[in-house]
């Protein structure tokens, strides 16, 4: 019994980790589509409209990303995220976000309110499904925002090339059994087509310590079958946040990007270049 407890007790101390103290009631609370309903549900928007082209000015862009906000729709990091954006100079009106936007109930409108300026014409704003973005019942209101869970677009560059990019939900800490037959025949489709293909996901692949419980990381079967998929079809870089620290691997010629948090102090975001080469600087706000 007192192993029992002892085990509880580590459990609960891991689930208080995160940027906020934890509700337990959201947490155990989760319901919702799982990853195949959600996914089923994107590719039906997708065929009535697909995600249009970006078009850069040049073979070398920037853009910013961001991750693990983790707002609960009354804290000024967002604002001052939209600001920070608002006064970058020399890259492109898009935002990446790679998930978990929201920590706590009924936080996504709150949240939507002060992203508007960079999610509005004429931003692009491209957004992940993190594992918070499910909790409390709340992937309803997620989706009146953000309705895509997975997605491609292209980047059109002016030397006529393109690049391509694949955004996968990852919120279950799974690819599922659609989605991941799907990737597998984009990037067969995508191979040799294009300048880059990058992947962008919020769970990431190498820290597998399983502090988040409910979502946790991808299990090692389903990591090396989509790292082996990666390699055979020549992703370039498959950028993910969900774990709050920067870190870079590198595995079969793809490199793998775990993104620091904007929930941290000071806060962290990136200007990213995408050209013949990836680069990635962090930013403090």
């Amino acid at each position: 019994m007192k192993k029992i407890t002892h085990t509880l007790i580590f459990a609960c101390l891991l689930l208080l980790q995160g940027c906020e103290s934890f509700d337990f009631a959201g947490f155990f609370g989760v319901t919702g589509p799982a990853v195949d309903e959600r996914f089923a549900a994107s590719v039906k928007l997708l065929e009535k409209e697909p995600v249009p082209d970006i078009t850069v000015s040049s073979d070398e862009y920037r853009m910013i990303l961001v991750t693990d906000i983790h707002s609960d729709g009354k804290d000024d990091k967002p604002d001052r995220f939209v600001s920070a954006c608002l006064a970058e100079e020399g890259v492109e009106k898009t935002v990446i976000c790679l998930g978990d936007m929201v920590n706590g109930r009924d936080c996504h409108s709150g949240v939507f309110s002060k992203l508007q300026p960079v999610s509005q014409a004429p931003w692009r704003f491209l957004n992940a499904l993190g594992n918070h973005d499910t909790y409390f019942k709340e992937f309803d209101t997620f989706k009146e925002y953000w309705p895509l869970t997975t997605y491609t677009f292209n980047v059109n560059l002016p030397s006529g090339r393109k690049d391509f990019f694949i955004c996968l939900d990852s919120a279950d800490g799974a690819c599922g059994v659609l989605q991941r037959q799907w990737v597998e025949n984009i990037l067969k489709e995508a191979s040799g087509k294009y300048r880059n293909i990058y992947v962008l996901t919020h769970t990431n692949f190498f820290n597998t310590d399983n502090t988040q419980l409910t979502s946790g990381n991808f299990s090692l079967e389903e990591t090396y079958d989509l790292m082996s998929l990666f390699s055979t079809y020549g992703v370039k870089c498959v950028l993910t946040g969900h774990d709050h620290h920067f870190e870079k691997c590198v595995f079969r010629g793809v490199t793998y990007y775990t993104f620091n948090a904007l929930c941290l102090d000071p806060g962290s975001y990136y200007k990213l270049t995408f050209g013949e080469e990836f680069q990635q600087q962090e930013c403090s706000l």
